[in-house]
């Protein structure tokens, strides 16, 4: 590291960087002991440099302290305008997986859930009166291999899923289960 004290009788350390053109401030670098009180200096840095983190203060080059990184954290912790701007989010505890998504399966698409993603806009035919509406999708996704099967549907009625289904069912065989959540066109009165 090559420590030395600079004309104004401040210890400084230099590096390999005696040739660069960078600015003399960079290239060799404040050296400040580990018991020095420097907390104030790094409250001021911390406040200029507009609440940054450690990583963008450690960036700046300013400094280089022993056990400067435990000062800084603690000085990082001690904010109040870090502590307000930055809340602690809960934790939240995930549920473990159901049997079915864990458990390896037969074949593809053995266990499926089913779900509508967002309308798209269709135009109808391509002539002078074109008519757009909207079209879903229709996905079928596998809960072991998580292998997506699409299909077009073109209206929310039950009619329709159940052609999507049929659709499904012939081109990859019965699944065992499925799982929906519980919207009318997939829970029919007539049907159920």
């Amino acid at each position: 590291m090559s420590p030395f004290l600079d004309n104004d009788g401040i210890l400084k350390v230099g590096g390999r960087l005696q040739r660069s053109a960078i600015n003399h401030d960079k290239k060799y670098l404040i050296l400040l002991p580990a018991r020095c009180r420097f907390e104030l200096f790094f409250e001021r840095e911390h406040c200029c440099m507009l609440y940054a983190g450690l990583q963008a203060f450690f960036n700046s080059g300013k400094i280089l302290a022993f056990n400067g990184r435990n000062t800084a954290h603690r000085i990082v912790r001690k904010c109040i305008t870090c502590f307000k701007i930055k809340p602690k989010l809960s934790d939240q505890t995930m549920r473990s997986l159901p049997p079915d998504r864990v458990t390896a399966c037969q074949r593809v698409s053995s266990i499926v859930g089913i779900d509508y993603a967002d309308p798209i806009v269709t135009v109808a035919n391509k002539d002078r009166g074109q008519r757009s509406r909207k079209s879903y999708i229709a996905l079928f996704i596998c809960f072991s291999t998580k292998a997506i099967h699409l299909e077009a549907v073109n209206e929310l009625i039950s009619s329709a899923f159940l052609a999507a289904l049929r659709r499904f069912v012939s081109r990859r065989d019965y699944p065992q289960k499925i799982y929906s959540d519980n919207i009318t066109n997939f829970v029919s009165k007539k049907r159920a």
